[in-house]
């Protein structure tokens, strides 16, 4: 507004110099169309040029006022990024914590529920002749009771071999007696399996391995 003011102020100024100076020196008036249209020309031309230059200028300086809101633009815009970021960061770790103390929980609740089974004693329950010998079965089970029980063993060994239940109670669990077994029968090393599932249906694998030791006893490795 102030520049436009101003381009008014100079135009006016112009147009009453010009007036005086057609007035103090006397100049002939324009008798034809031709000449009228040529002063007028160059009357108007230098106030053109000057308006020209005055929007230039106005153009540049409302172009700079863009830019500068442009430039408070990307800056808040990048405060507001940031400030997101640290939003995302904070949820992230929160998220984190919580997924942890979930974790931890869900594992708390779980070994609770775990019964914990002993690896059982193969030693033979009775011996016949020094070389035959009969295993009687015995689990050890503490904390809980074991569901959906089943034991293999390889290669074949009875009386664990097969075994299954479907609930077996915490304590001392007598899995029968084998028949008897010659030492020229039994396997020099042996892989003993339990599978068996918590109160909360979680189904867990131990695996025993186990030597020949001599006089029937086989020693756990």
């Amino acid at each position: 507004m102030r520049m436009f003011w101003t381009g008014v102020s100079i135009s006016a100024i112009y147009f009453i110099s010009l007036g005086l100076i057609i007035y103090k020196l006397d100049l002939a008036l324009m008798s034809t169309l031709n000449e009228f249209g040529d002063f007028l020309a160059g009357a108007f031309s230098p106030v053109a040029f000057l308006w020209l230059v005055l929007g230039y200028l106005q153009q540049q300086k409302e172009l700079q006022q863009n830019t500068k809101a442009l430039e408070l633009q990307a800056t808040e815009l990048k405060n507001s990024v940031d400030q997101y970021k640290e939003m995302v960061a904070v949820a992230k770790e929160q998220l984190s914590m919580d997924v942890n103390s979930l974790e931890s929980a869900r594992k708390e609740r779980e070994h609770l529920f775990k019964p914990i089974i002993k690896a059982p004693n193969l030693a033979p329950s009775s011996v016949t002749g020094g070389t035959t010998y009969k295993y009687r079965g015995q689990l050890l089970i503490a904390g809980e009771d074991a569901l959906s029980i089943f034991i293999k063993t390889v290669p074949g060994f009875k009386p664990f071999d097969g075994y299954s239940a479907d609930i077996l109670k915490a304590g001392s669990v007598n899995l029968g007696e084998s028949a008897e077994v010659k030492s020229v029968d039994l396997p020099d090393s042996l892989l003993l399996i339990i599978s068996y599932e918590s109160k909360l249906q979680i189904r867990y694998f131990d695996e025993y391995k186990y030597s020949l030791d001599g006089n029937g006893i086989y020693k756990l490795i």
